[in-house]
């Protein structure tokens, strides 16, 4: 064997030590082994560097920026709430799982889908009294083969693709591997469904973990009027038997619901009070016709896409003694107060009234770098981000405008799929679905 042989599996082999030592990022450990074979002239720096002039990084980078537009506006969360419902077995509900991840996965990257339904599957399947655990691998085993369906449903369909034209091949169609990777898929749901219920253990997540604490927030919630859950009861919206958070009551105008009966009908501008663990009231906002009754305030903050965070009133700053209307609360921090907990019971009333108190739990709305400004500052104790996957769901319909105009223009006009995937990527730019920045940070380097 020549020495550029033995020299290239070192190579390959330091590498693959690196990336299961986790000693650099792949990003890094890619690089470094190839600046390793341009250094010991196994390659020429033309050579290592002509897979950039290859059209399948630019198309994956395209398909990343859809993604991400999906994942924003929750475009799939109706969807998948649809198809599982609220009655079934774990096998039905399976099935009816594994279709629109399968489907979802032909056509977008399937990390982002896999991210995107991993919080709504959990919620859905806690709130069955089933254990996520028979459904999470399911989901990545079935977006997995749903990229063996199209050209786009992987990045490695790409790059094989685009390495056959580079050598002088014709590239493969867009639904060329189709008639092979509809029967995989087939086949692999089936299997999926029959054996997922036998062969996965049941496991508690550290979410059903962490909701063991006591500490409860009140959230008071809006019924949009002619959205989805106007005209529907209570158990019909799915707001019965919620895992970790219950609907205390519903104002409605001047009359008070408590407790809420089951049949009661909601209507359009109803005001929902829920209870619960600050991770899943704020993860309500996920469903479609139910917005925070706060949401003025948190869209006059201007930040872009909300996160949540939960703060200890601290004694500096001057935050204490005061109320969040002296403060000027959104104004001078940027964020928007939920709900208050003092001294383990919840603090009822109008939030901008009540004068805060050293050790006062918030519950606030920001943009993601508040936590980066207020850590280290006397204003509060501590800031605590909360893990919870929050969509925007203003601009879904914007999402799937363009992703139907390019699949129409690909079609009548014959367009070569980087220029159609660059074409979906600039229109989530120009509809406002992302913004430049948000469209550059959803290109993983890694």
């Amino acid at each position: 064997m020549p020495s550029e042989a033995w020299l290239t599996l070192a190579v390959v082999a330091a590498t693959v030590v690196v990336l299961a030592r986790d000693y650099l990022p792949p990003s890094g450990a890619m690089v470094g082994a190839m600046v390793a074979v341009m250094a010991f002239r196994i390659v020429t720096p033309s050579e290592a560097l002509n897979g950039f002039s290859n059209t399948a990084p630019a198309t994956i980078a395209g398909l990343y920026v859809v993604a991400k537009a999906v994942e924003k506006t929750g475009f799939l969360t109706p969807l998948v709430r649809r198809m599982l419902g609220e009655q079934g077995t774990i096998r039905s509900s399976l099935t009816r799982l594994v279709i629109p991840a399968t489907g979802a996965s032909a056509v977008l990257n399937n990390t982002p889908i896999v991210a995107m339904l991993i919080p709504q599957v959990e919620s859905w399947s806690l709130r069955r009294g089933w254990p996520a655990s028979r459904f999470l691998m399911p989901l990545s085993f079935a977006a997995i083969l749903g990229g063996s369906v199209t050209l786009i449903g992987t990045a490695t369909n790409l790059v094989v693709s685009g390495l056959l034209e580079s050598d002088g091949f014709s590239a493969i169609g867009f639904f060329e591997i189709s008639k092979l990777g509809v029967p995989v898929a087939l086949i692999g749901g089936i299997t999926i469904v029959a054996l997922a219920p036998m062969l996965l253990p049941v496991r508690s997540s550290p979410r059903e973990d962490l909701e063991e604490t006591d500490l409860k927030y009140t959230i008071e919630y809006t019924i949009d009027a002619d959205g989805p859950l106007d005209g529907k009861s209570v158990t019909e919206a799915s707001l019965r038997n919620l895992h970790g958070v219950y609907l205390a009551q519903i104002l409605r105008g001047t009359e008070l619901l408590s407790p809420v009966p089951p049949e009661t009908r909601l209507g359009g501008g109803d005001r929902l009070l829920f209870v619960g663990a600050p991770t899943e009231v704020v993860e309500l906002t996920s469903m479609a016709g139910l917005r925070l009754s706060e949401d003025a305030q948190v869209e006059r903050l201007g930040t872009g896409r909300t996160s949540y965070f939960e703060v200890v009133v601290g004694a500096g700053g001057g935050v204490a003694g005061q109320t969040l209307r002296e403060l000027e609360f959104r104004s001078r921090y940027q964020a928007a107060v939920l709900a208050i907990h003092r001294a383990g019971s919840r603090v009822e009333g109008q939030l901008g009234r009540i004068p805060l108190r050293v050790g006062d739990s918030l519950l606030v709305a920001s943009d993601s770098s508040f936590g980066r400004r207020w850590t280290d500052r006397p204003d509060f104790l501590f800031v605590s981000p909360l893990n919870v996957e929050t969509t925007d769901r203003r601009h879904a319909a914007r999402v799937a405008a363009v992703i139907l105009a390019v699949v129409a223009m690909s079609l009548l006009l014959d367009l070569a799929l980087i220029t159609a995937v660059l074409l979906a990527a600039l229109g989530m730019v120009l509809a406002s679905v992302l913004s430049p920045t948000e469209a550059r940070q959803a290109v993983n380097l890694t």
